[in-house]
């Protein structure tokens, strides 16, 4: 039997040389890499590689051990940890096998404990003179009696004392390990140093079997198992197998461990004449101690952890309901409160996320590896995680540093969304379900209404598996859910200030939304059928359907004072606004206020001088409100076949998935002959905008100085009516093939390639009709107000117009026209025009390859490899060319002359992708990693399509530029993991980004000849488009802690807390000579935190978590006054269960219980809210139950 030292020290040289000779860019090159960070991080990975010897003095260091009497194998791990890093204990397992210890208890040495344990036994102690380390050996003199373990097994004591192995060069086992690679396979196994196994050839004997949790009844993917004194350690995959092959015929003894539960040791046999057959229950000590036993968070948050363990890369998993319960189905909800995630929020419900800090188009969200569709538009890249069916997830990971066999395009990360599968649970059969009724509090700015009410909105799951076949071996699993999530809001503000960056600014504009109804459903059903074809080959087919149905009409959108010019005035002798025109005096029917700008030239001006902080007056402003229905269906379907097979050491696998994800957009029911909305205005108006008696500098009373009563219908004008119906979509198809070829000798390795082809396709069609209202005005409209509203009744305690305005109801108004068409004239040509131009297609396939390998020198594992990528583009849509039909006297005609021509481009780029991944297990428990890799992020389908207008008088093209390279991004990360039980982990990690190729705005020369792009037209005139430049630099810095604190006495134990932390700087600029560098940049969040506190003992669990998202860039603006930012947040969420029995829970969620509302600002000042949506706390209760 093979032995071997618990730690031996490893070369670094060859491991550090591998990182240098990595190249420092892509296609790019990163030339200008810093060398300072090169060295830094070489320097690190020379420290965690390199074995540094303990200081030999201390094991002279008194500690307080207290050890008990137990087997050797026990107590000197035990030993080690009561040490701690100071001493090193090396011996050879096999020498401490069987072996019983005394008890220890009291202040000494180190040494002085090791020989009070080993008194009587057959071992000894010794010191190495050389580092200190305290070296356990058998003492040949002493033949002590077998050692009884327990009521079933025992392990004889050696005849012989163990040879100790040699300690191999790291060069010798890389270049023997590339020889093994490249060379035959061996024929016979070396274990013929094992007396009386000579003759047995290699894979002749094996041990398997599958590894469940003996309370849960699931099998454990990750669990370690171990051929106790040898090297030899195996990982058990999805349905909790494992495989050990060539072991010498006799005994072994089997250790298997696993996150959160008892680690137990087995005694097997190996015969050469039959596989043998073991299965293993692991449990725990808080199911003997706990009489109701419900699988939950604990056991899915332990497969977490451990999957994250075994990890070769800096990545992030958890269990999908590792933070309560997902009753309303969204899966961003889940995903923002892991380490690094910060969610972009969409009326109070979370759509879209930012991996480390950075925007969404540049993360990939997969099921199972293979890319989804996004949901949204036809021009973006992030993905609608509310359409990702979460009833069928089983982990979600977070990738931060990709792997070869990963696809390269994500500068921030991947979300993967890993589904379960029927086999990896010993009981298959399972039907689930969960019931609940979901309300909302509604904001403090809006009050029931019939379009706002705090009505009851229900959310159904059902989920059934079982196998079925003559051999169990057809798994079939059903997962159905409907959710409605009512998101009434009122009081939202979105106002407008003065540019400036000293105070007071002036408020040019008050926006208020009174009433904002906002109902959304998700619908899915996935079905997953599962073969065995045999012990070690697998076929699966998936496919899944959802739909998003969103219907929301905004009451009061616009509902806006603005100023009609913003310029502060200038005032005559007698207080008033000099006219902007002199020959229009105050009083004149034509009179506009003026005052004189910087230049001393007469300017129209609106704002009346002496503003504060909190009151601005307007001299002239509009007065307008409007009632806006949009309707969104978006929908998916999916396809997706593969297999996985295992032939002896070659594994196989293989994806293929076709999905379509629609997409329309429109008014009510998406009917085309309906209007969308509507625009009431009244001119000529004057406000004091005061903020007095509310203390808020967006929070204002607006109140009418002078002009038409506003809120009389006879001052009402009709204007706005138009219909939009928009459809987008995505169509996606690919497969990959992956083969994995596996070594034990002469150290444990891999080596990994693969293909892969994906096609995407993106089209828009958009249908937007505009008419011309020529009915009745003024008193008449009043026939059109919606009685459904309250009117002359104060919304709240505070509204800006102290009473509810009246709005219109557009099916009055639809009805109306209907009966009166004369009255609507329809811009037919201007339809047409929208029409052509949003008709655009793109497609983008992409062609990618990989190699990669593994090699575990004991303590350290390396993976490394590379990957290509060949991505081609192409695109299609209308050319705008403003001469052509000129001569045409039907508009009509004239605009199919001017928007009917199309073009098409067709581009393609190559992306290299070297990667490298060190871990390195300095202890039993801790984790030190370091990853150097090369990502992506793709243009925007926006920039696919070839846009292209043309201006005959300045001689000007604007064109997209579809050929625009992708963003190129040199990623660096650094992290060292503590696990500890029970069920734990606490992280530090920093990174950097070195990012190129920003796509900025450009405009150059179209050079001469036909291959100019324009087929030799347009020569020496401009083309803006966009190019690549620019560069960014990310810094960051992650901490992470979870753990279930079930070691505490008592109560205590049922506490699991977490928290998480990251800081993020984010710094560059956009290629423009102008610009200055140390820009920050949009949409790059730069902390993000998440903490939380949880609470399970018998029937009862509590939960409570807290998000906290810090204030981003939305928009850039070369002027810093003109920025744009979304402000920072904090939303708490509670959850609390009761377990009814073993198979119902009763449960009560509450979402945002402090009603903490979104905001957005401009400038230098928070204070100066340019919007604000309200849409309050919501309740949602039911009961789930699992058969």
């Amino acid at each position: 039997m093979k032995n071997s030292l618990e730690r031996s020290p490893v070369d670094p040289v060859v491991l550090v040389a591998a990182i240098a000779a990595q190249p420092t860019g892509g296609p790019s090159g990163f030339a200008s890499l810093d060398r300072k960070l090169r060295v830094i991080f070489m320097s690190f990975c020379a420290f965690i590689l390199t074995a540094i010897p303990p200081n030999a003095q201390a094991a002279s260091t008194r500690k307080w051990f207290d050890l008990p009497a137990g087997s050797a194998t026990d107590t000197l791990r035990q030993f080690a940890a009561q040490t701690g890093d100071d001493v090193r204990l090396l011996y050879a397992a096999d020498a401490v096998d069987g072996v019983g210890t005394a008890a220890v208890h009291g202040e000494m040495t180190p040494r002085e404990a090791l020989d009070q344990m080993l008194a009587g036994t057959r071992l000894k102690v010794t010191q190495d003179p050389a580092t200190g380390a305290l070296v356990v050996e058998r003492n040949d003199s002493v033949r002590p009696a077998a050692v009884r373990r327990s009521n079933s097994e025992i392990v004889p004591s050696p005849e012989k004392p163990p040879k100790t192995l040699n300690r191999k060069n790291p060069i010798a086992l890389l270049f023997g390990w590339i020889a093994l690679t490249l060379g035959p396979t061996p024929a016979a196994s070396a274990a013929s140093s094992n007396p009386g196994t000579g003759s047995v050839p290699q894979d002749a004997t094996e041990i398997t079997g599958q590894v469940s949790n003996a309370a849960t009844r699931a099998f454990l993917e990750g669990a370690s198992v171990t051929v106790s004194g040898t090297t030899q350690t195996v990982f058990t995959d999805q349905e909790g197998r494992y495989q050990f092959k060539g072991l010498p015929t006799g005994p072994v003894t089997l250790e298997v461990s696993y996150t959160g539960l008892s680690t137990q040791r087995i005694l097997v046999t190996v015969s050469a004449e039959h596989r043998t057959v073991r299965n293993v229950e692991l449990t725990s000590d808080i199911y003997l101690m706990d009489a109701f036993t419900v699988a939950g968070i604990r056991e899915g948050q332990a497969a977490a952890i451990t999957q994250q363990r075994n990890a070769p890369n800096v990545k992030n998993i958890t269990a999908a309901d590792a933070f309560g319960n997902v009753a309303d189905g969204n899966a961003a909800e889940v995903v923002r409160l892991l380490p690094g995630i910060a969610a972009w929020n969409s009326e109070n419900e979370s759509r879209y996320i930012m991996v480390r800090g950075i925007d969404a188009n540049l993360n990939t969200v997969t099921i199972d590896g293979m890319k989804t569709a996004t949901g949204v538009s036809g021009a973006n890249r992030q993905t609608e995680l509310p359409g990702i069916p979460i009833g069928a997830t089983q982990v979600i990971e977070v990738t931060k540093s990709p792997t070869p066999d990963m696809d390269g395009d994500s500068i921030g990360g991947n979300i993967n969304f890993r589904p379960a599968s029927i086999f990896d649970r010993t009981e298959p059969r399972r039907i689930t379900f969960a019931v609940s009724g979901s309300i909302r509090k509604v904001g403090a700015g809006a009050r029931a209404t019939a379009y706002v009410s705090n009505k009851i909105t229900p959310t159904y799951a059902f989920g059934y598996s079982n196998v079925f076949g003559k051999n169990q071996n057809i798994g079939v699993t059903v997962n159905l859910s409907h959710t409605v999530n009512f998101a009434p809001g009122g009081g939202t503000m979105l106002n407008g200030y003065q540019a400036t960056a000293t105070k007071p600014a002036f408020m040019r504009m008050l926006w208020v939304s009174d009433y904002h109804y906002l109902e959304r459903t998700r619908s899915g059903v996935d079905v997953r059928l599962d073969f065995k074809v045999g012990e070690n080959s697998r076929l699966y087919f998936s496919s899944f359907y959802t739909n998003f149905n969103s219907e929301q009409v905004f009451h009061g959108g616009n509902n806006t004072v603005t100023a009609v010019a913003s310029a502060i005035a200038t005032l005559d002798a007698s207080g008033r606004p000099i006219p902007f025109e002199p020959q229009f005096p105050f009083g004149h029917p034509n009179y506009r206020p003026g005052g004189f700008n910087a230049a001393g030239a007469r300017v129209q001006a609106s704002i009346l001088p002496g503003f504060t902080d909190k009151v601005t007056e307007l001299a002239s402003a509009t007065y307008t409100f409007t009632t806006t229905p949009i309707h969104t269906l978006n929908e998916r379907y999916a396809f997706q076949a593969g297999g996985r097979h295992q032939f002896r050491r070659l594994e196989l696998d293989y994806t293929g998935n076709y999905q379509e994800s629609p997409s329309k957009n429109g008014q009510k029911d998406w009917n085309p002959n309906a209007t969308r909305g509507y625009t009431i205005s009244v001119p000529n108006t004057s406000w004091r905008l005061d903020g007095t008696s509310t203390g808020s500098v967006s929070r204002r009373n607006a109140i009418q100085t002078g002009g038409p009563d506003v809120r009389d219908p006879a001052n009402w004008v009709l204007s706005g009516l138009s219909a939009d119906v928009s459809d987008q979509g995505t169509n996606i198809y690919g497969g990959q093939l992956n083969l994995k070829l596996g070594f034990s000798d002469p150290v444990p390795s891999y080596i990994k390639t693969g293909f892969k082809y994906m096609s995407e396709e993106r089209y828009t069609r958009r249908d937007t009709k505009t008419f011309t209202y020529s009915g009745p005005q003024g008193a008449f409209l009043s026939s059109f107000i919606d009685t459904s509203l309250p009117t002359g009744v104060a919304l709240s305690k505070w509204h800006p117009f102290g009473m509810s305005p009246r709005y219109l109801d557009l099916d009055k108004i639809n009805q109306y026209l209907e009966k009166n068409p004369q009255y609507l004239t329809h811009n037919a040509a201007t339809s047409l025009q929208n029409v052509l131009a949003n008709d655009k297609n793109a497609r983008e396939q992409v062609f990618a390859g990989y190699a990669m390998g593994n090699m575990s020198l004991g303590q350290l594992s390396v993976l490394g490899g590379v990957r290509f990528e060949k991505t081609h583009l192409s695109g299609e849509t209308a050319i705008q060319d403003p001469r052509a039909g000129l001569t045409l006297t039907d508009p009509i005609e004239r605009t199919r002359a001017q928007w009917g021509k199309r073009t098409t481009v067709i581009r393609e780029y190559r992306n290299v992708l070297p990667g490298i991944h060190f871990k390195y297990t300095p202890g039993r428990n801790w984790l030190t990693r370091a990853s150097y890799s090369q990502s992506f992020g793709r243009p925007s389908f926006g920039s696919i399509y070839p846009d292209t207008r043309i201006n005959y008088e300045a001689e000007r093209i604007t064109q997209n530029n579809s050929g625009v390279k992708p963003q190129d991004a040199a990623n660096f990360d650094v992290t060292i993991e503590r696990y500890f039980e029970p069920i734990g982990v606490i992280s530090a990690g920093v990174f950097l980004k070195e990012i190129k190729n920003f796509i900025f705005s450009n405009v150059v020369k179209i050079p001469t000849g036909s291959d100019n792009g324009f087929d030799g037209e347009y020569a020496g005139w401009d083309l803006a488009t966009q190019a690549n430049g620019g560069f960014a630099r990310i810094k960051g810095a992650e901490l992470n802690y979870s753990q279930q604190l079930s070691f505490l006495p008592g109560f205590w134990k049922g506490f699991g807390v977490f928290a998480n932390h990251t800081w993020l700087t984010a710094k560059g600029n956009y290629g423009r000579v102008t610009e200055p560098t140390g820009s920050a940049l949009v949409n790059f969040t730069p902390r993000a935190a998440n903490a939380g506190i949880s609470y399970s003992r018998g029937r009862f669990y509590a939960r409570v978590n807290v998000n906290y998202t810090g204030t981003y860039l939305r928009s850039y603006n070369l002027d810093p006054l003109l920025r744009s930012y979304q402000d920072r947040r904090t939303m708490v969420d509670t959850k609390l269960g009761f377990h009814y029995s073993r198979k119902l829970t009763l449960f009560t969620d509450v979402a945002n219980i402090f009603n903490s509302k979104q905001k957005w600002y401009s400038g230098l000042y928070r204070e100066y809210n340019t919007d604000q949506r309200d849409h309050g706390v919501r309740v949602q209760a039911g009961v789930n139950g699992s058969f």
